[in-house]
């Protein structure tokens, strides 16, 4: 099969050849963290039968195989299996095959400019990016209603690589590209997801900003816009850990130095709201797409399993995911003597889904000391007098910190624009040429790889080939 570039933006960063052994990283600083650096140079090897060869060869191919799977989305999300239906694709959940699914849609995904290119082949990243090409809105469909279509055509949409369990889809209003984010059958997370976005709007955390959803005639809808850009990729806190774990480097630390502001600022508000859903895939860091480097933390997203039932009756919090082995509480408590959390305006019962959940989340911020709890007048007592249980002492209304990150990002991303941005390109020789043949051969003796079974590009394993998607 012809090589190909793992590409950021239109810059190749790595070029690789799985079926002849070629992984060659061309700006090791722009490769994504979950690989960079990884690889071994498997040039250095004089025997290319030798055991420490097929070692590192097999370690490089399932190094890479397993990023192009961890693109694809999982079948566990809802309605995940009719989206590969749609294009005739597999189920099985083995990396390779999922591998083959990400290299068919060039594995473009809106976290990041990541995307993969064949050798030869003309495409520019303008025809990729999926922040502005068009949508496919049957794929929407699909993906939010879990009908049975049937699509042609090489895919080019960001649905196949889109992460989480929920039903979700992307659409374009008014020129601009949102998510939009289902609720489990019977469930009100969308409602949850909504209601902690209002609430973190009265604090001066930065957050992706939640309202009401729609499409058609569903319900439990919610929509936020795209949080990446053409500048900004979005790295999680676990591809970044594997990284430090890789370099034996503390991934706590790391990220503390990165922006130990923001992370116990979450660590604050997921202990309020009754998160138990941080996971290291549900939080991380914006990197910076000229130059590789981590910013700082993107904004807090994705809080529709807040108050959590168990999380709500343990005024400890449970276990934290972030600083493992601390409860909730603990973490929460050391974080506010290390930022500086505070709220921007008063919270209020209607600020709540319901009496209950205002309860919980005051009884927390009491335990903080960021509320207290104060008696009611005899008027109040009586209904003659609006009356509200809890009082904050210290409102902030004119904090800037939120002001302060955004500039930040845009200083960095400004700082980093290239003057002269030269265009990275390859150039084969003949002793690559010798090279690949001889790698290529020991490889398919050694995995007894068949034409059919190589990672092939879209047009090679799609059973609809066209350029038109169909029904």
């Amino acid at each position: 099969m012809d090589g190909m570039y793992l590409m950021r933006s239109n810059t190749p960063v790595m070029k690789f050849n799985i079926d002849e052994g070629i992984y060659c990283e061309l700006v090791p600083e722009l490769v994504p963290y979950q690989i960079r650096s990884s690889f071994t140079d498997l040039s250095q090897f004089s025997d290319y039968n030798s055991i420490e060869y097929r070692n590192a060869d097999n370690n490089n191919r399932n190094l890479l195989i397993h990023f192009l799977a961890s693109r694809v989305l999982n079948l566990d999300r809802e309605n995940a299996k009719k989206i590969l239906n749609a294009y005739h694709f597999s189920q099985a959940h083995d990396d390779l095959t999922r591998a083959k699914i990400s290299i068919a849609c060039h594995s473009v995904s809106m976290t990041d400019n990541i995307w993969i290119k064949t050798e030869g082949s003309d495409i520019e990243w303008e025809s990729m990016n999926p922040r502005k090409c068009s949508l496919n809105q049957i794929v929407m469909h699909i993906a939010l209603t879990g009908s049975s279509l049937t699509l042609k055509g090489i895919p080019h949409t960001p649905e196949l690589t889109g992460q989480g369990a929920y039903a979700k889809a992307w659409t374009r209003i008014n020129n601009e590209v949102f998510l939009l984010k289902k609720s489990s059958k019977g469930g009100n997370e969308s409602d949850i997801e909504i209601m902690v976005s209002n609430i973190l709007d009265k604090t001066n955390v930065p957050h992706i900003i939640y309202k009401k959803g729609k499409y058609k005639d569903i319900k439990g809808l919610c929509s936020c816009k795209v949080m990446t850009t053409d500048d900004l990729s979005i790295v999680t806190a676990e591809d970044f850990s594997c990284f430090c774990n890789k370099h034996d480097a503390d991934f706590i630390k790391e990220a503390l130095r990165i922006d130990a502001e923001n992370i116990y600022k979450m660590c604050i508000i997921d202990y309020l709201c009754s998160n138990s859903d941080r996971h290291m895939r549900n939080w991380g860091f914006y990197e910076n797409n000229n130059d590789g480097k981590l910013i700082c933390c993107h904004p807090v997203f994705d809080n529709n399993n807040a108050f959590d039932e168990e999380f709500c009756k343990d005024l400890n919090g449970g276990e934290s995911l972030v600083f493992l082995g601390k409860s909730q509480k603990e973490v929460a408590q050391y974080a506010l003597k290390k930022c500086g959390f505070s709220f921007t305006d008063r919270l209020s019962k209607e600020d709540f889904l319901n009496e209950d959940l205002y309860e919980i989340f005051m009884q927390k911020a009491s335990r903080l000391g960021l509320y207290r709890q104060i008696k009611p007048t005899f008027l109040q007592r009586v209904g003659l007098s609006a009356y509200e249980k809890y009082e904050c002492d210290k409102i902030h209304g004119s904090d800037t910190s939120v002001t302060e990150y955004k500039q930040h990002i845009a200083k960095c991303v400004r700082d980093s624009q290239p003057k002269n941005k030269s265009k990275v390109t390859i150039k084969s020789s003949q002793e690559s040429k010798e090279h690949s043949q001889t790698v290529s051969k020991v490889v398919r003796e050694r995995m007894g790889i068949s034409k059919d079974s190589r990672i092939s590009p879209a047009s090679k394993f799609t059973n609809n080939p066209g350029n038109k998607p169909k029904i």
